[in-house]
């Protein structure tokens, strides 16, 4: 990896699908070649790992996508956001009575049954609050991950991919 003089100090490994390129009229060709991808994952001096294009970007292009092991929603955004996809809720959400949380469309609700209801049988006010307060983000994904192992959604050997993930 070679070094540089700017703060941007070491590339780091990204593995990204960059969409086909786009014909005049918006659409794209499915037996055209994609493009490198238009962005890059580099550790910066001052605020460590960060995003960055290598490319104008273009309004509403879409620039990657990625199916993650887990996610969960900041405390902050709990009820702004899908409580599976975090996409931004907008319009009329799934919420039943018996939830305390949100689905942007009853797809997401079904993908997300299995560890949700396994989630929603604890009382997790102590730990959201002792995070909120900390201002800690990788427990709730830890709490996330542990419903989806119980609920049987992902195997207990997951983890060893997350750590992996996580730690390197």
């Amino acid at each position: 990896m070679p070094e540089r003089s700017s703060p941007l100090t070491r590339k780091l490994f990204l593995t990204s699908y960059s969409t086909t390129n786009a014909t005049a009229d918006g659409g794209g060709h499915e037996d055209s070649k994609p493009g490198p991808p238009p962005i890059q994952v580099l550790l910066t001096e001052s605020a460590g790992r960060g995003v960055f294009g290598t490319r104008r970007i273009g309004s509403g292009e879409l620039i990657h996508t990625a199916k993650p092991v887990v996610s969960h929603p900041s405390l902050s955004s709990l009820h702004k956001v899908c409580h599976f996809c975090l996409k931004t809720l907008v319009g009329k959400a799934t919420v039943s009575p018996a939830q305390t949380v949100a689905f942007c469309s009853e797809e997401c609700s079904k993908h997300a049954k299995g560890y949700y209801e396994v989630e929603k049988h604890a009382n997790w006010s102590a730990f959201d609050d002792h995070c909120r307060t900390q201002g800690l983000k990788y427990p709730l994904l830890v709490k996330r991950f542990a419903c989806m192992v119980i609920s049987g959604v992902v195997s207990a050997d997951s983890l060893d991919n997350l750590l992996f993930y996580l730690l390197k």
